[in-house]
C-alpha cells in the first residue's frame, strides 16, 4: 500500500473456514534501510449450512405428506450430512426425488415436528437446522360400512353385517349396534354381525352402528343408516268344517287366528254366507251354521281385522254345497177292505227345507177310487170289486229340480 498518509490496507478473500485461518505478518520498509514488522492471527470462522424446509403444517391421522428442502453453505462444503426427521409422531419414508422425503402420521390427535439438519463436517458451527414445521395431526373418526335389508314384514328377523376401519392407531373401538325404535337387537355368533327383529308394522326403524375410537375429539363414526320399512302382515285365519250339508242341517265350524305382529286382539267376523244362518256356540273360535234350504251354495267365512291401516284383513272360507232333501210323507189308513168299502186315509208332509207348499198327489191305486174329504191331508178310497189289491199312495213334489 501507499504510506504517504501513514495508513496501510490489506485484504484476503476467504472461501472456507476454519481451514483458511492463518498468521498474517506485515513488514514496512522505508527504502532507506529502516523496517518495521507486526503479526496477527487471522481466524476464518465456519458458517453453518442454511436449510429451508417446505411442506404442510396439518394432516389427518393416516395421511402421508411430502416435504422438500434446500441446503446452502457459503463455504467449500459441498456434501453436508443431511438428517431428515418427521418428529416423535411421524414416520419418515424415502422418496426418489432429491431433497425430498415423506412423513406418515399414524395417529391423532397429536403434533409432530418435521425438521432437516445439515452438518458440513467442520469442527464448530457446523450444523444448520431448518425452520421447524409443527404438524397438527387430527384424529379421524372410524368409518363404518353397514349392510342389510331395508324392508321387512312384521315378525321378521333380519341379519345386518358391518365393517369398521380407522386410519389411525385405534385398533379396538367401542361398537354400538342398534335396531332403532321399532326393532329388537339380537346377538349373533359371527363377528361384526347382529340380528334385528321387527315385532310390529306398519312402522319404520333406523338400523345403525357407531364406533368410538376413544380419542377426545372427532372420535365417533356412524355408518350409513338403514331405514327399514316394516310392513303390516294380515292375520292368518285357518277355518275348519264341513263343505257339504243337507238343507236344514246345522254344521259346526272352528278356526284359529294367528298374527306375526303385536296385534293380539283382532276384530273377528263370522259369517255363514248368503244361504246360511249363524248361531253362537259356547266354545271360543267356534260357531254353527244352519242351511235352511237347498240346493244352493253358501260361503262360510271368517275374517280377522288387526286394526292397522293397511294389509290388515285376513280371511279363510269354505264353500258349502247345500243339497235339497225331498219332502217326507207319512200315510196312515187301513190296508184291507171288502169290495164296496170306503176307507179314509190321512197323511202328513214335512220338508226340512224352505218349501212350504209342495204339490200333493193322492192316489187310491188301480183298483180304488179317490174321493175328496173336507179335512186337510185326508181322502177316501172306495174299492168297488174284489178280490183285488190296490196301492194307496201320496206323493209330494216341492218343485225343486
Amino acid at each position: 500500500g501507499n504510506n504517504a498518509s501513514g495508513t496501510w490496507s490489506w485484504s484476503f478473500n476467504t472461501t472456507d473456514g476454519p481451514n483458511e485461518s492463518l498468521t498474517v505478518t506485515i513488514t514496512a520498509d522505508d527504502g532507506n534501510g529502516g523496517t518495521s514488522q507486526t503479526s496477527f492471527a487471522l481466524i476464518v470462522n465456519n458458517v453453518a449450512p442454511t436449510v429451508v424446509l417446505t411442506g404442510t403444517a396439518s394432516a389427518n391421522e393416516g395421511d402421508t405428506k411430502t416435504y422438500t428442502y434446500t441446503v446452502i453453505d457459503p463455504g467449500n462444503d459441498p456434501n453436508p450430512t443431511i438428517t431428515e426427521s418427521c418428529g416423535a409422531n411421524g414416520t419418515r419414508i424415502d422418496t426418489p426425488a432429491a431433497n425430498s422425503f415423506d412423513c406418515t402420521f399414524p395417529d391423532g390427535p397429536a403434533s409432530s415436528i418435521v425438521s432437516v439438519t445439515a452438518n458440513d463436517g467442520d469442527p464448530s458451527n457446523n450444523i444448520g437446522t431448518s425452520n421447524l414445521i409443527t404438524v397438527i395431526v387430527e384424529n379421524v373418526a372410524p368409518h363404518v360400512e353397514l349392510s342389510g335389508a331395508s324392508s321387512a314384514n312384521e315378525g321378521d328377523t333380519k341379519t345386518y353385517t358391518y365393517t369398521v376401519t380407522d386410519p389411525g392407531n385405534d385398533p379396538n373401538p367401542t361398537i354400538t349396534e342398534s335396531c332403532g325404535a321399532n326393532g329388537t337387537r339380537i346377538d349373533t355368533p359371527a363377528a361384526n354381525s347382529f340380528d334385528c327383529t321387527f315385532p310390529d308394522g306398519p312402522a319404520s326403524s333406523i338400523v345403525s352402528v357407531t364406533a368410538n375410537d376413544g380419542d377426545p375429539s372427532n372420535n365417533i363414526g356412524t355408518g350409513n343408516l338403514i331405514t327399514v320399512t316394516v310392513e303390516n302382515v294380515a292375520p292368518h285365519v285357518e277355518l275348519t268344517g264341513a263343505s257339504s250339508a243337507n238343507e236344514g242341517d246345522t254344521k259346526t265350524y272352528t278356526y284359529t287366528v294367528t298374527d306375526p305382529g303385536n296385534d293380539p286382539n283382532p276384530t273377528i267376523i263370522e259369517s255363514c254366507g248368503a244361504d246360511g244362518t249363524r248361531i253362537d256356540t259356547p266354545a271360543t273360535n267356534s260357531f254353527d251354521c244352519t242351511f235352511p234350504d237347498g240346493p244352493t251354495m253358501s260361503i262360510v267365512l271368517v275374517t280377522a281385522n288387526d286394526g292397522d291401516p293397511s294389509n290388515n284383513i285376513g280371511s279363510d272360507s269354505i264353500d258349502v254345497d247345500v243339497a235339497n232333501v225331498a219332502p217326507h210323507v207319512e200315510l196312515s189308513g187301513t190296508n184291507s177292505a171288502n169290495e164296496g168299502d170306503t176307507n179314509t186315509y190321512t197323511y202328513t208332509v214335512t220338508d226340512p227345507g224352505d218349501d212350504p207348499n209342495p204339490t200333493i198327489i193322492e192316489s187310491c191305486g188301480a183298483n180304488g177310487t179317490r174321493i175328496d174329504t173336507p179335512a186337510a191331508n185326508s181322502f177316501d178310497c172306495t174299492f168297488s170289486d174284489g178280490p183285488a189289491s190296490s196301492i194307496v199312495k201320496v206323493t209330494a213334489d216341492e218343485g225343486v229340480p
